[in-house]
């Protein structure tokens, strides 16, 4: 159809060739460039067909609609830190029509809001505020989860909140950290809430300070979960909180306003205390306050700066929790020099008095030995275990008292223990941990373990694997080596 190249004339780098054969050389690149061209546009009809053929057999088209809005709905939670234009529910709406109209018509995909303006400043705030406006219509009745932070970044979501608060009456759920702008936006609304459960609300406590202020006890008649950050010398007493209705708090604040606030919510279940700051010498409570609803109790010191261990020994002094089953607990410990161990004891005293039957305690912190061995001595129904000092090791002599050892066994019921710090060197060590997972092993009927993890300094003489106890979950992270 074509010559063949093979059989023009070979010309080296200085011939050039006739003007005959030069007008049979073009001839011949203009007809193959035509013929490639439509070789291409067949090719590419033909990939076309294929692609489309492919889509009509793929897996895929045989999940029913409700299955298909579950995936996108799960794989929507993974990029809820993305930007709006980036998650996964404003991506699949543009696949196929089919993607479209399951992804349209599934009003929970459209129901939980993570804006963060540290995020969204990639986008124009026009294109943001287009974007939410087409969720909160999408999400139909559907209760809202919302995930709100101006703070710092008012320009970014300039005229969100405002769109928000059109749907105030669907939030159910809702995390707020405002800007200026946005606090008083907030402040001056005069919406209810009349599904709102939980909110929680950072750096803005006066917002709920009367006379000026949301009333949460009339236009939240659901309320029951309140998270509050104060930085400013207010009283719960001054706020319009339905304190009597809560079951569940987080606060962060001085403790004068923690005591308080536990004297006032009696029906508490559920309690995460961050005190801040040092205790005031006014505070002179000494009346014990009993919540017998309390299960699940949490107190961390994240103030590197501040102490107020005196506070914790006061309220372990005067608070009772008979039904308590969780307890996450961290002292204040952020130099060897300034450890306090007596805590431990306080903590001791709280858990007797209460009568408690724990069942998981998350403790991060150094401990006085002896006084935490009494602590899990009081708990025999404790399940779940969590042991991190921060400094001191833990003693070779803790390991030995957990060897199950008949009737008088601590922690018989123990199902996961981990030690998630430096153990004292011991010569026996490794054979010590040994026999106590084997008299716990809940695989050979020994006892209920089932799981353990601990730190490990890695000894040229280990054995490989470090320890195989069967049946048994057993992980650990290399402390004291470099890579």
């Amino acid at each position: 159809m074509f010559p063949d190249p093979r059989n023009l004339p070979a010309y080296d780098r200085f011939s050039f060739p006739s003007t005959t054969e030069e007008a049979s050389i073009r001839s011949f690149i203009s007809t193959a460039e035509n013929e490639i061209a439509k070789l291409e546009q067949t090719i590419a009809g033909l990939r076309s067909s294929v692609a489309l053929q492919k889509s009509i057999i793929a897996p895929v088209r045989r999940l029913p609609p409700e299955l298909l809005s579950h995936i996108f709905v799960v794989a929507d939670a993974s990029t809820m830190g993305e930007r709006l234009s980036r998650q996964t529910k404003n991506l699949v709406i543009g696949v196929n029509a089919a993607w479209r109209a399951v992804a349209l018509s599934t009003p929970s995909l459209w129901s939980k809001i993570l804006l963060d303006g540290a995020v969204q400043h990639m986008d124009p705030s026009r294109k943001v505020n287009s974007l939410l406006s087409r969720q909160l219509k999408l999400s139909g009745q559907y209760p809202l989860t919302i995930t709100y932070i101006s703070y710092g970044h008012n320009f970014s979501l300039r005229g969100c909140l405002a769109l928000l608060l059109e749907h105030a009456h669907h939030w159910k759920d809702v995390y707020l950290h405002l800007g200026d702008d946005d606090d008083e936006i907030f402040q001056t609304s005069s919406v209810a809430f009349p599904l709102l459960e939980r909110l929680d609300v950072a750096g803005s406590g006066d917002i709920y300070a009367a006379p000026a202020a949301v009333d949460l006890t009339l236009r939240c008649p659901k309320i029951s979960r309140l998270g509050l950050s104060l930085y400013s010398d207010l009283s719960p007493k001054s706020l319009l909180v339905p304190w009597t209705r809560l079951a569940s708090v987080k606060l962060h604040a001085e403790p004068q306003f923690i005591q308080e606030t536990l004297d006032l919510a009696h029906q508490l279940t559920s309690a995460e205390l961050y005190p801040m700051r040092t205790l005031p010498s006014d505070l002179q409570q000494t009346r014990r306050v009993e919540h017998p609803r309390l299960s699940v109790l949490k107190i961390h010191n994240q103030e590197a700066t501040l102490r107020e261990d005196d506070y914790l020994h006061h309220l372990f002094s005067l608070l009772q929790a008979p039904a308590l089953r969780e307890l996450d607990f961290e002292p204040n410990a952020f130099k060897r020099e300034e450890l306090d161990l007596s805590i431990t004891s306080s903590l001791l005293s709280f858990i007797s008095s209460s009568r408690c039957s724990l069942t998981r305690l998350n403790y991060r912190g150094d401990a006085d030995q002896q006084a935490f061995l009494k602590i899990l001595s009081l708990v025999p129904t404790l399940e779940y275990l969590t042991f991190a000092p921060q400094f001191n090791d833990i003693p070779f002599s803790f390991i030995r008292s957990l060897i199950r050892s008949g009737s008088d066994t601590l922690l018989p019921a123990l199902i996961a223990l981990e030690l998630d710090g430096k153990l004292e060197d011991e010569r026996d060590l490794r054979a010590d941990i040994e026999r106590m997972l084997h008299s716990r092993n809940a695989a050979t009927g020994a006892g209920t373990l089932r799981s353990f993890f601990f730190c490990w300094t890695p000894q040229k003489t280990d054995p490989v694997p470090l320890l195989a106890i069967p049946g048994l979950r057993v992980s650990w992270k290399k402390i004291g080596v470099t890579e």
